[in-house]
């Protein structure tokens, strides 16, 4: 797939000779200093591309950030994310994250094992069995796993997610000595998220989606919808990233109050119009407005052809004129020597 760079507007500081340096921020506030030295130099605004990416060194991961390129290190810009945020509420509604004081966290964990690379209406149907064959998280913990798997068989890979759920379950007992995960409420959301992947079958996209819909904290969870939307289609992520690295990138740059609505509405726009094979380009709120990449250079293709096309035309009409011109010479010169010959004749 062709990849579209975006512009990105590069502000340079500003350095004026001044007694007070007033330095205005959306991420670091407003601050002003006074100097006794009025031909001292100070910076007096500081551009919000480079406050962007001192917010972003500070948060990204290194080794991520590394990977990435300081290319990348303001993609997307603040502007952009909130740009796609307000179309795709616009087109779906807005989405505002419900109380999750009535959620088991328990429960929320294994219900995401079970969604993994299936549909929610199989995995919600896997959960229902599962719950209703065992009366107990310490039943079902105790089960042969034959009759796990044959309870959670609708949602796919049954023997790989039926050994997860068992393996959470003896762990949780074995470690803390009752099934239950409750005390995660009480924990920071890094410690929690360290907690939670510290169990076989459970990664940062299952942590994450625990943390966001059973605990009410403000991550960013990527599923494949997110990460083909974020990575090949916007491309707010380097082209080299995996889910996780797109997921702890998403997750360093999107503000917290976006994360769960944003989550919920690319998901939307991934299953309904920026499909996987098919994408709907004509159909999409974004398109035409200088915010998808894809969608940039869809129509930059679609010029260059519209050129040649036209082009073309244009080399086929002055080939016809050319011919159409050759054609009424070679009858001019056929009739110059007809004449000729007849006056011949006449001579004769």
């Amino acid at each position: 797939m062709k990849q579209a760079a975006k512009k990105i507007a590069h502000i340079p500081i500003v350095y004026e000779t001044t007694t007070t340096a007033i330095t205005t921020s959306p991420y670091f506030g407003s601050s002003s200093s006074s100097s006794s030295n009025p031909r001292e130099t100070k910076p007096s605004i500081m551009s919000e591309n480079e406050q962007l990416k001192e917010l972003r060194t500070q948060k990204l991961p290194p080794k991520l950030a590394k990977k990435a390129g300081e290319g990348w290190i303001t993609k997307p810009s603040i502007e952009d994310i909130e740009s796609v945020h307000k179309l795709l509420r616009k087109e779906y509604g807005p989405r505002v994250q419900r109380s999750t004081t009535d959620r088991v966290i328990l429960d929320d964990v294994i219900h995401t094992i079970l969604s993994q690379n299936t549909t929610d209406k199989n995995s919600s149907a896997a959960f229902r069995t599962l719950k209703s064959t065992f009366s107990s998280w310490e039943v079902a913990r105790l089960a042969p796993r034959d009759n796990v798997e044959a309870a959670i068989k609708v949602a796919g890979l049954k023997t790989a997610k039926a050994k997860a759920i068992q393996g959470l379950l003896n762990q949780l007992h074995s470690e803390r000595g009752d099934l239950s995960l409750e005390y995660l409420r009480d924990l920071e959301t890094e410690e929690a998220k360290r907690i939670l992947t510290s169990f076989k079958g459970v990664g940062p996209k299952t942590a994450a989606c625990v943390l966001c819909f059973g605990m009410g904290r403000a991550e960013f969870a990527v599923d494949t919808h997110v990460h083909r939307v974020c990575k090949d289609r916007l491309q707010w992520v380097n082209d080299k990233f995996s889910r996780e690295e797109t997921y702890s990138w998403m997750n360093s740059v999107v503000p917290d109050k976006d994360k769960y609505s944003l989550h919920y509405l690319i998901i939307q726009h991934g299953r309904k119009v920026c499909k996987a094979k098919s994408p709907r380009c004509g159909d999409c709120i974004l398109s035409g407005k200088n915010l998808c990449a894809y969608d940039i250079q869809n129509n930059h293709e679609n010029k260059e052809i519209q050129s040649d096309e036209e082009n073309s035309e244009s080399e086929s009409e002055v080939e016809s004129d050319h011919k159409k011109n050759k054609g009424i010479k070679r009858k001019g010169k056929e009739k110059v020597t007809s004449n000729e010959k007849t006056s011949k004749k006449i001579k004769n």
